[in-house]
C-alpha cells in the first residue's frame, strides 16, 4: 500500500463515541479523499470518502471483492464465511443466491405480505405508546424481527431471543453487550446462541417447508451444489446482520426526528391527514430516504482490491483493503447540496445507505415497507413524542446507533 506518510485513526470504536466524525470526513473529502488508516492489528487499509469514489467500488466487483469480509473486523483477519454466503460472494457466485432469494423477499412478495408485516409492528409498538417513558431503544432493537422475522422464516418465539444476539454481534464493543472478559467472549457466545436457534429452525422448515426464506435457501445450490445446513445458517446470520445493522438505528434516528411538531404537522399533512391544510405537505417517502441519507446507520463498508488500480490519484494494489465511509459520501457536498442540512423533502437523493452495485441490500423492500409502517403508525396513533432524557451513543466504528433512547409517546385519543 503506498500513500501519505500520516495516517488517521479510523478505526477505534472511541472515535464515534460522540456521533460521526463528519468534521474530519469533510476535512477528508476536501484535501485527501483516499487516506491511509490502520486497525488495531496492524494491518492497513485505504479509507475513502467521497460519494463518486465509494459508488465506482460498490458497482465493480471485479476490482473490489466481497468474498475476504464486508466491515473493519475482517481487515487482516478475512471473514471465515467468505464465499459462502450471499454478503460474502462476489458474481457469478453471488447471483445464484441472490436471484432465488429475491424472489421470496423481494418487492412483489413484500407488497402481499404488508397487512401480516403491519400487524407485527402494531402489536410491537402497542407497549410504547402510552404516555409513558420507555427506552426506545429496546424497541427498536425488536423492530427488524417483527419487519423480516416471518419472511425469513423464523417463529415469533425466537424473535427476542435473535434480536438481542444480533445486536451483541454487531457491536461487540458496547459495553451494553458486553459478555464475558472481553469482545472475543461477547461474539463467542451470541454466534452460539443464534446458530442453536438456526439449527432449530432449519430442522423444523426441513420437515415442514413454507414460503419463507429459510425454506427457500434449503432448496438452493451454487455451481450445482445443495447448501450444506452450516451455509443455510451462515446466510440466515448475513441476512440478519444486514437488517439489524440499518433498521432498528435509522428507527432511531426517525424516532428523534419525529420530536419536532413542525415536521409532525407537514408529514401528517403529506398523509392526507385531516386539519393540516395550513401546513406544506411533505412526502412521508422522500422524508424517509432523506433520513437515510442524513442519518447513515452503517458508517462503512469494506471491500478488497483485487487488481491494481489508481482511485483519486492513489495506487491501490491487489489485496490492499479498503473502506468506504458511507456516512461521509451521504455529506458529500459534490452530489447533496446543504449535505449537512436535513432536508426532508429532498430529491433527487441518490445516497449510499442501501449500497450500490450488485451488493446492493437485497432487505431494502422489507426495509422501506416496515419503516413506512412505523411512521404510519406514529402518525396515525400518537399526538407527539418527547424526548425523557439524554440519548446513549453506540460504541461503534461501523453502526450509527443508541444503546438507549428514552422518550415518550402521547396516544392519540380520537
Amino acid at each position: 500500500m503506498t500513500g501519505t506518510a500520516v495516517e488517521l485513526d479510523l478505526y477505534s470504536p472511541q472515535v464515534f463515541g460522540q456521533g460521526p466524525p463528519h468534521d474530519l470526513w469533510a476535512e477528508l473529502r476536501r484535501h485527501e479523499p483516499v487516506s491511509r488508516s490502520r486497525a488495531a492489528n496492524g494491518t492497513p487499509f485505504w479509507s475513502v470518502t467521497r460519494h463518486a469514489d465509494c459508488e465506482f467500488v460498490l458497482k465493480n466487483p471485479k476490482l473490489f471483492s466481497s468474498t475476504s469480509g464486508t466491515i473493519l473486523g475482517s481487515v487482516g483477519a478475512d471473514d471465515s464465511a467468505g464465499g459462502r454466503t450471499i454478503t460474502l460472494m462476489d458474481p457469478p457466485d453471488h447471483g445464484q443466491l441472490r436471484r432465488p432469494a429475491i424472489r421470496v423477499i423481494g418487492h412483489s412478495i413484500v407488497r402481499r405480505r404488508i397487512q401480516e408485516m403491519r400487524q407485527d409492528i402494531s402489536t410491537l409498538l402497542a407497549g410504547y405508546l402510552d404516555g409513558e417513558s420507555h427506552d426506545f431503544a429496546e424497541l427498536t432493537h425488536l423492530l427488524p424481527m417483527a419487519m423480516s422475522g416471518r419472511l425469513l422464516g423464523i417463529p415469533p418465539e425466537h424473535w427476542s431471543t435473535v434480536a438481542t444476539n444480533m445486536a451483541a454481534s454487531i457491536a461487540p464493543d458496547d459495553p451494553t453487550h458486553r459478555r464475558g472478559r472481553s469482545v472475543e467472549d461477547t461474539l463467542r457466545e451470541s454466534h452460539h446462541a443464534l446458530f442453536a436457534c438456526f439449527l432449530e429452525v432449519i430442522e423444523r422448515r426441513r420437515a415442514e417447508p413454507g414460503d419463507d426464506l429459510i425454506s427457500a435457501l434449503l432448496t438452493m445450490t451454487v455451481n450445482g451444489s445443495r447448501l450444506e445446513d452450516l451455509d443455510v445458517m451462515l446466510n440466515c446470520f448475513s441476512l440478519l446482520i444486514g437488517a439489524n445493522s440499518t433498521t432498528p438505528h435509522l428507527v432511531a434516528q426517525i424516532l428523534q426526528l419525529l420530536t419536532d411538531q413542525d415536521l409532525v404537522r407537514r408529514l401528517l399533512a403529506g398523509s392526507g391527514r385531516p386539519g393540516t391544510s395550513e401546513v406544506v405537505p411533505l412526502d412521508v417517502d422522500r422524508f424517509l430516504e432523506e433520513a437515510a441519507r442524513w442519518a447513515t446507520p452503517t458508517h462503512h463498508l469494506v471491500r478488497r482490491c483485487s487488481s491494481r488500480i489508481e482511485l483519486a490519484g492513489r495506487t491501490i494494489e491487489p489485496g490492499d483493503w479498503v473502506c468506504l465511509w458511507i456516512g461521509s459520501a451521504n455529506r458529500d457536498e459534490r452530489v447533496f447540496e446543504e449535505a449537512d442540512a436535513f432536508r426532508p423533502d429532498r430529491s433527487p437523493n441518490p445516497h449510499l445507505s442501501f449500497g450500490a452495485g450488485p451488493h446492493y441490500c437485497i432487505g431494502a423492500p422489507i426495509s422501506r415497507a416496515g419503516l413506512r409502517i412505523v411512521v404510519d403508525e406514529l402518525l396515525t396513533r400518537t399526538t407527539s413524542i418527547e424526548s425523557t432524557g439524554a440519548a446513549s451513543i453506540l460504541l461503534s466504528n461501523w453502526i450509527h446507533g443508541y444503546t438507549a433512547l428514552p422518550l415518550r409517546a402521547i396516544r392519540r385519543e380520537d
